[in-house]
């Protein structure tokens, strides 16, 4: 069964699933210029004008244990309109209004944009009390709208990313979490300096099997990926 879905369509956010996390000054930064977070035009929107040391975002109402058999899925859209990150984060503890980037323990999955460079980026890490681990960092070829899967094997964290043109990467990693509810966060943030971008999620879901469903597992990244 399908846990948590939402397909962002009806222009209004769900509060029965979601918090809108809201943070000036991440990382101790000055803050500057304004961020929002609504659902239109069939998506989740997330935007910034002038915008320095924000986060805005949302984040799952629930907390969800993670366990053998579970994905998670969400598209993503990115603008390249400045430097900016977007990202799906995994950690025991809500923030809404406090820095969800300073969580001691959390797994990052982050799309980055150098406008200087014209590039795209995939950044994967872990923190563990407060230091992080890359897992994965690769210069990407990407379209949108593109698509992460999150999926729990055995005791393993495993992600896959499609970049919409025809390129999909993997990682994994021992699951720090296991046994641990997680929350789930969608969000943007704007470094130092200011920044205007625009970016977007899309049909979000979340599986967890019942108890007593048999788990099947094929061969560690193989195709057909989000399945």
């Amino acid at each position: 069964m399908v846990t948590l879905s939402d397909d962002f369509n009806d222009n209004s956010l769900d509060t029965n699933k979601w918090d809108i996390v809201s943070y000036d000054g991440w990382g101790g930064g000055t803050p500057a210029g304004s961020g929002s977070v609504a659902e239109q035009n069939q998506q989740l929107e997330i935007s910034f004008v002038d915008a320095s040391y924000l986060v805005r975002g949302i984040v799952t109402k629930n907390a969800y244990d993670l366990k053998d058999g579970s994905t998670v899925t969400a598209r993503e859209s990115l603008f390249p309109q400045d430097y900016h990150y977007q990202e799906i984060r995994i950690m025991a503890n809500k923030h809404t209004d406090t820095d969800p980037i300073a969580e001691p323990d959390q797994y990052a999955i982050s799309w980055y944009w150098y406008v200087s460079e014209s590039r795209w980026r995939l950044l994967i890490r872990r923190k563990d009390a407060d230091t992080w681990t890359t897992l994965f960092d690769q210069e990407i070829t990407k379209q949108d709208p593109a698509k992460v899967q999150i999926k729990i094997v055995g005791d393993k964290l495993q992600v896959y990313y499609d970049n919409g043109a025809g390129l999909t990467f993997a990682v994994e990693d021992t699951y720090k979490f296991s046994g641990t509810p997680v929350y789930i966060y969608l969000f943007a943030y704007a470094g130092g300096g200011t920044h205007t971008f625009t970016v977007a999620f899309d049909d979000f879901s979340l599986y967890i099997p019942e108890e007593g469903v048999e788990i099947t597992h094929g061969k560690i990244f193989n195709p057909p990926l989000f399945t």
